[in-house]
């Protein structure tokens, strides 16, 4: 959505304008991600849905990161549009 706010996965600033956001993906593309979802649990209401859960990135050299995120689906204009994403790497360390 024109006016979605995203916070990032791997970096802190947080980022309101579609430029941002765009600027954001392209440098995390860069890194050849491949994402898995670990868990989720997904909730869909009349002009709201939400997506929350875990996954996992695995990049092209070889790292690895451990997040959770949240996406809040908006319909508008006979669409689903993405009004808001957080991702956030886990804050506790998992245990292999």
């Amino acid at each position: 959505a024109p006016d979605a706010v995203l916070l990032p996965t791997v970096t802190n600033e947080p980022r309101t304008t579609p430029a941002e956001i765009r600027d954001y993906f392209v440098k995390f593309l860069k890194n050849k991600p491949q994402g898995t979802i670990d868990k989720r649990v997904i909730k869909i209401d009349c002009n709201v849905a939400q997506d929350v859960g875990t996954y996992t990135f695995r990049f092209a050299d070889g790292s690895s990161v451990k997040a959770r995120y949240t996406y809040v689906y908006q319909w508008r204009d006979g669409q689903w549009l993405i009004a808001h994403h957080h991702s956030s790497a886990m804050p506790e360390a998992t245990r292999p």
